[in-house]
């Protein structure tokens, strides 16, 4: 349910909740930059991804030889790092519990598409409008009414969306982790494909003490009818378990 602030009443919020998309299959092509504290490097990316399914990318670096490989799936992440001649196959479980590596593949289409979930049992909005946008939270309610988060590793949240394009602007929240971790990612411009704005360019910074971010700019976007997501690991690569 949405619980909304008066001002903010007149909105059609369903405008901003994710419905399934005209895509099946996308595939697509982007620059980054990643910064922590004195290193900084660029690098490029090949992704494709099977909405609701899966998600497929390749990174390289300057040169454009691919470095590393990652298949993420709604129970299991596969990867492997061919500078290093390592791999690991494990499973969303185990990488929370043995490795605290926290994935959620609803959490990751939320940010490509930059569109939001639907409000259910265990996921209320607070919104009110603000010189910045609308804003939305679930702070105040989720706390006071003892709602456990929708997306298991996130505590809180906070969005500042755009009234004229029904997009998100802003995105920051807490990890629920060992130690808290604020993430805030920054939607800088958009592209429309059918009819819908996907994030064409956005940052990602964790905020914590030692500040890092990580800033994409897709190159590329494309609908297709079928992705390929090969995923072989060569033989002489060792598991990150071996060491």
């Amino acid at each position: 349910m949405t619980r909304p602030y008066g001002e903010a009443t007149g909105y059609a919020m369903s405008d901003y909740f994710m419905e399934p998309p005209s895509f099946k299959y996308l595939i697509g092509k982007a620059s980054a930059f990643y910064k922590s504290g004195n290193e900084d490097y660029s690098f490029y990316l090949n992704f494709r991804w099977v909405y609701d399914s899966a998600f497929w990318l390749s990174i390289s670096p300057g040169l454009g030889i691919e470095a590393i490989r990652i298949l993420l799936t709604k129970d299991s992440l596969f990867y492997f790092d061919r500078t290093k001649q390592e791999y690991l196959t494990e499973s969303r479980q185990n990488l929370e519990e043995q490795w605290k590596l926290l994935l959620d593949f609803k959490f990751l289409q939320t940010v490509l598409s930059g569109k939001l979930f639907k409000p259910i049992d265990t996921l209320s909005y607070i919104c009110k409008l603000t010189e910045e946008g609308i804003y939305l939270t679930n702070n105040e309610y989720n706390k006071a009414n003892r709602i456990l988060p929708y997306f298991n590793f996130i505590d809180t949240f906070n969005i500042f969306l755009d009234g004229k394009t029904h997009t998100i602007k802003k995105m920051k929240f807490q990890v629920n982790s060992k130690k808290p971790i604020v993430v805030e990612i920054n939607y800088k411009d958009y592209v429309l494909m059918d009819e819908r704005y996907f994030p064409k360019e956005y940052s990602i910074a964790i905020l914590n003490d030692k500040h890092s971010s990580l800033d994409f700019k897709i190159e590329k976007l494309q609908k297709v009818e079928q992705v390929l997501l090969p995923f072989h690991i060569p033989s002489t690569y060792k598991s990150l378990y071996a060491k």
